[in-house]
């Protein structure tokens, strides 16, 4: 997989200028932006970051940094900006469903969800790299070894598929939508669904193995912590719906554990060449 500075730098900008683009447009409603704020503003560091990283690595001499430890990098730094664009999608849809939206949400909702989706897709697609420290290491289901991918699709489509199809009919048929069918939170249940399988299928590649957490893990443990603490302190404050609460708190937990995991896979040949492992 090709974890080109290019590619992180154009996707990280274009996250800054939506996370951007959202507090602008919601500027004028400071208790419609407040449940998703803290969300988009921490995406939008993590991408600064990120940007940070590559620019850092283009700048660098060949022979100051091994090529397994930048390729490392680059991929620690992909993981990260795809990761902060799963975060600031969740604080989009946290916005949406707390201001009780009107239906013009509903394109907007669905495809927040859809791009989140395809991310969590991203995600398991690393997993499955052959380029890394003992390859790709399909599952074996049913006695057959079997991709993450194609577990990941299946899941897609059941059972977010089949409740995605399901709202699209209440919503256009039914004269009264129930809450938790209505699109910004149904899209949240859709995405924390992903996010859940997007953690199982990277814990069953890399965090089952017994490793001791680096100095920048523990930070990625303690800003999550943080988040979601501030996060219930906010939403206990205002009275802010908490089965949005509880959505978004497993979905942006789930980010965390599969950019955690994900960050101890190894290039092919670093740890016969290597003795530590850079944090």
């Amino acid at each position: 997989m090709n974890f080109s500075h290019n590619r992180i730098d154009t996707g990280a900008s274009l996250l800054q200028l939506c996370v951007v683009a959202a507090i602008v447009k919601y500027a004028k409603a400071p208790r419609v932006v407040l449940p998703g704020a803290l969300y988009l503003i921490v995406a939008s560091y993590l991408a600064l970051f990120c940007v940070t990283v590559t620019r850092s690595l283009r700048r660098g001499q060949p022979e100051d940094v091994q090529p397994q430890t930048a390729w490392l990098l680059r991929r620690k730094a992909y993981i990260l900006v795809v990761s902060a664009w799963q975060l600031a999608i969740v604080g989009l849809l946290v916005i949406w469903a707390c201001a009780h939206p009107q239906p013009e949400a509903f394109t907007v909702s669905y495809v927040c969800a859809t791009v989140f989706i395809v991310l969590s897709y991203k995600m398991v697609a690393v997993a499955d790299n052959p380029e890394q420290a003992n390859g790709a290491m399909p599952l074996s289901c049913f006695g057959r070894p079997r991709s993450r991918k194609g577990l990941f699709l299946l899941f897609a489509f059941w059972p977010i598929g089949v409740l995605a199809f399901a709202d699209v009919i209440i919503f256009f048929n039914w004269k009264w939508c129930p809450v938790p069918f209505q699109p910004p939170r149904l899209c949240l249940l859709l995405v924390a669904l992903s996010g859940m399988m997007e953690a199982v299928l990277q814990f069953y590649r890399y965090g089952y193995k017994a490793a001791a957490p680096t100095d920048g893990l523990r930070k990625v443990q303690v800003l999550t912590f943080a988040i979601l603490g501030l996060t219930g302190v906010l939403y206990l404050a205002l009275a802010y719906s908490m089965y949005v609460y509880v959505l978004s708190s497993v979905t942006v937990s789930c980010i965390a554990a599969t950019f955690s995991w994900s960050c101890r896979a190894m290039p092919p040949g670093f740890l016969a060449n290597n003795t530590r492992t850079p944090t």
